[in-house]
């Protein structure tokens, strides 16, 4: 399933329900923990302003701000529709159509088909032509006879794989004995469950399109892994069933999931380094850059034979985390789109433009080796799991030395710049990229200047406010200035309470506290904090105005509120973001007020005092 379709099933089924669990969505969808984490990441940053996710007590629940958007959404623009209304869904079955015949087929059995007119169809595949040309085929017709599609099998198959299967339902019986082997295979390699989903995928079509004879022309950059291929009882089974052996291109086909560089593997071929030596030397002369070609060449090696292999498969990048926009600017993505360049002028492929963000932190890497060659101690700033640390630790290793010491920190909660800079030879921050199917972190940084440090903040921020959005409750209130601190913090409690967020017996709690302890600061900072276990999920009030003028009893003025609900019981992860909270909270810094420093975004709806 494509990831826009894995978007709308899961917002379908979250809407339909007031609370799901992990588990249920882990069966829904068959998609991993990690996974579904990512696809929240990635719908919270690209729709924040649609809806919010919310996760209490190991559930999560949608909270929708916008009901018209959200159902254009859900309805037109992540393809929830599956009846022959849906484009996506009548594009499928044209494809499939053309796939299924070598010869012509008439338009007007195509429209019946679908059950639209001949001009509605005709609209469609003006659409469904540029989708063609990314596949490298095309559509042949003659007057009065029909239409053809035209191109390589690997393209057709391709086609197939990626604009077909996702959209229909294809109930193909393999045989007992290839599923067998198919499965002792994977469990054996532990691949991640969306390679499994794939290369199930790539066998199915196999078996589809036994009579279809897959070409040489198109693989000559496809590089294959030997110990990611299949053993070869799983060859002679398939070969069994099929009546034939089968071929090279074949095999490429069947097991590319493993081999477009998902997996870590020491690979090399002489043509990909030579080619890399070669466009480097033109890359160092274009831009008058320092270098050691042949060095730097054999460490690009591997990246550029998963690069091209990628490329070859038409598999693309479609979802990058929220710190591509540090990359977009910078020297390094300007070298690498001149790299890209010339390697698509050499090989004839087309390659995506988030290549070349993902290229563009090899280039930082080599470009900070050669200009500070003594690297002893380096920062890496990053949320991205303990899978992509390894990826990373192994890397930096590689390029710099194996003595280096090497220190991975929080995103949202690590010392300020200054301090890491009087620390650390080199300081980089992680980068995301996420496949068109397959939820695999990829080594990508981002080198910290002292020029970018002001947005890089900004961007740390945001992270923090996508967590604080996902895992607490947020509320926002108006405070009356016109009235004292007391007074806006009573009423406060009191809709608090209406609005049932929390129980009169917590109030209660937090005015006896606060009528011993005043939780204000000498600089006008007013930070009324409790934990109650009566309390299931973290909770922050945090005013609208960006800056308040409040009297208190205490005789401090109040500049600045938080109102923070802890529960008696966190587990691990909600323990490091209240402390993410707490550290931001108190940075004070040349943020002057708490949403800024905690990156809430404002909301409509608020509490009035």
């Amino acid at each position: 399933m494509s990831l826009e379709l894995n978007k709308k099933a899961f917002l379908y089924y979250l809407s339909s329900h007031a609370s799901v669990s992990y588990d249920n969505l882990e069966e829904r969808l068959n998609l991993s923990r990690h996974s579904l984490k990512s696809l929240i990441e990635g719908l919270l940053y690209s729709y924040d302003h649609i809806f919010s996710i919310q996760e209490q007590g190991g559930k999560l629940s949608l909270h929708i701000f916008d009901e018209e958007a959200f159902k254009i959404l859900v309805t037109e623009d992540l393809l929830l529709s599956t009846d022959l209304n849906s484009f996506h869904k009548r594009q499928a079955i044209f494809f499939q159509t053309l796939l299924e015949t070598d010869d012509f087929i008439s338009a007007d059995v195509i429209a019946e088909e679908l059950g639209i007119s001949r001009r509605s169809l005709s609209r469609d595949i003006n659409r469904m032509k540029e989708v063609l040309l990314t596949y490298q085929l095309d559509l042949e017709s003659k007057s009065g006879v029909g239409i053809k599609l035209v191109g390589t099998e690997l393209n057709k198959r391709l086609l197939y794989l990626y604009e077909v299967m996702d959209y229909l339902e294809h109930e193909l019986e393999l045989p007992h004995e290839l599923l067998a082997t198919y499965a002792d295979f994977m469990d054996n390699h532990r691949f991640p469950l969306d390679v499994e989903r794939t290369f199930l995928s790539t066998l199915k079509l196999t078996i589809l399109r036994k009579e279809k004879a897959v070409g040489e022309e198109g693989l000559s950059w496809f590089t294959s892994q030997d110990k990611l291929d299949l053993p070869s009882i799983f060859y002679d089974i398939l070969a069994y069933f099929l009546g034939r052996e089968i071929s090279r291109v074949e095999k490429a086909f069947l097991t590319f999931p493993m081999q477009i560089g998902l997996l870590a593997s020491e690979i090399g071929r002489p043509d990909i380094l030579a080619m890399a030596k070669e466009v480097l030397g033109l890359t160092v002369q274009e831009f008058g850059i320092s270098l050691d070609i042949e060095e730097s060449a054999l460490i690009l090696q591997c990246h550029l034979v998963y690069m091209l292999n990628r490329s070859v498969m038409k598999w693309q990048f479609t979802e990058i985390s929220l710190r591509e926009q540090l990359i977009q600017s910078s020297f390094s993505k300007v070298v690498s789109q001149f790299f890209v360049e010339r390697v698509m002028e050499r090989t004839g492929l087309s390659i995506s433009d988030k290549e070349v963000i993902l290229l563009a932190a090899w280039m930082e890497l080599l470009l900070a080796r050669k200009s500070k060659p003594l690297i002893a101690k380096v920062a890496v700033i990053t949320q991205s799991g303990q899978s992509f640390s390894y990826l990373v630790d192994n890397q930096i290793r590689q390029i710099f030395n194996s003595e280096v010491q090497l220190d991975f920190l929080d995103f949202a909660n690590h010392p300020p710049y200054e301090e890491l800079n009087r620390t650390y030879d080199l300081i980089f921050t992680d980068n995301l990229l996420y496949s068109q199917e397959l939820f695999q972190p990829f080594l990508s940084l981002s080198l910290v200047t002292k020029e970018n440090q002001a947005e890089r903040e900004a961007l740390e921020r945001t992270v923090l406010g996508r967590k604080i959005q996902m895992h607490c409750q947020v509320e926002l209130a108006r405070f009356d200035e016109g009235k004292s601190y007391e007074d806006n913090k009573q009423a406060l409690l009191e809709q608090l309470v209406a609005k049932q967020v929390i129980g009169q017996e917590v109030a209660d709690k937090l005015q006896e506290k606060e009528a011993a302890h005043p939780a204000i600061s000498e600089n006008g900072y007013a930070y009324p904090h409790l934990t109650d276990a009566s309390l299931e999920q973290i909770i922050l009030v945090v005013p609208v105005q960006d800056s308040l003028h409040l009297s208190s009893q205490t005789g401090l003025a109040v500049h600045d509120f938080v109102l923070i609900f802890v529960p008696s019981e966190l587990d691990d992860f909600n323990q490091d973001l209240l402390f993410n909270i707490f550290d931001n909270t108190f940075r004070m810094g040349k943020r002057s007020h708490i949403k800024e420093r905690l990156g809430i975004d404002q909301r409509s709806d608020m509490l009035t005092l």
